[in-house]
């Protein structure tokens, strides 16, 4: 992970915390993500950029996961996170300063997190959708759950049955940011044990007052794949691409 976070220029970034090292360097986690299929009318009407385009399965279907992440070492004080992400493309993409490797792109719709210091950073930093929540991800031979709680918002439950392992495997991602445009960085998990997930489903709570008809439609949809990653590290880069506002659609004043 040292060698794969050298390529992407170390650097650092100042926050009202004090100044944070990049990469940002996760040594210890575990993380679940999972994707279903959802309707793509109510995923279209979701994204807040009209460059923006879900990716679709083939009978037509948006593709939206839903992940958890519980950071048990890393630059940061221990926390737990999750996120609801729609697989994307971006109408126009040209080169990136990436590796050649380069990962999908995932717009990031939600990204709650345990603990102010995370919420601070990621928002200062990346401009991530990040609200504090009660996050728990608990796994065992036959099944791991996960479950968010945002105070006065909504309550999410997910439920997975756990399959075959497979070979340790690295994981990438590109989270796409909607801050002043489109902002992109770079995520790369491996995961020591790798493990399939099957017949996985989600439960949503709305509180009184919160519509989120994203989250709604997914924790309806129908589940295509997913994967348990434990004994695993990370690197998060800084913002490696970005694209201008879209002089049609307006910025939002505040996340």
């Amino acid at each position: 992970m040292q060698q794969f976070a050298h390529r992407l220029r170390p650097g650092e970034a100042r926050t009202s915390l004090g100044a944070i090292a990049l990469p940002l360097l996760y040594h210890e986690l575990s993380a679940v993500l999972a994707y279903f299929a959802v309707p793509l009318e109510t995923i279209a009407r979701s994204l807040p950029d009209p460059r923006l385009r879900a990716v679709t399965t083939s009978d037509g279907m948006a593709v939206v996961g839903v992940c958890f992440f519980d950071y048990r070492r890393c630059a940061l004080h221990p926390y737990r996170e999750a996120g609801i992400l729609v697989p994307v493309g971006i109408e126009g993409e040209g080169s990136t300063d990436l590796p050649a490797d380069a990962a999908p792109l995932h717009y990031v719709h939600r990204l709650p997190v345990t603990t102010p210091e995370a919420l601070a950073i990621g928002r200062e930093i990346w401009g991530f959708p990040k609200y504090l929540a009660d996050i728990a991800l608990t796994e065992n031979r036959e099944a791991v759950t996960g479950s968010i709680s945002e105070a006065g918002a909504y309550d999410l439950a997910f439920s997975a049955r756990v399959g075959r392992r497979t070979p340790r495997q690295r994981v990438r991602l590109r989270p796409v940011l909607r801050a002043d445009g489109l902002n992109i960085a770079y995520v790369a998990i491996e995961a020591e044990t790798t493990t399939l997930l099957a017949n996985a489903g989600l439960s949503f709570t709305p509180k009184e007052g919160f519509d989120d008809p994203l989250i709604e439609a997914l924790s309806s949809g129908t589940f295509l794949r997913g994967v348990l990653l434990s004994k695993a590290e990370a690197s998060l880069s800084g913002i490696v691409d970005a694209y201008p506002p879209d002089p049609i659609t307006p910025c939002p004043d505040t996340l």
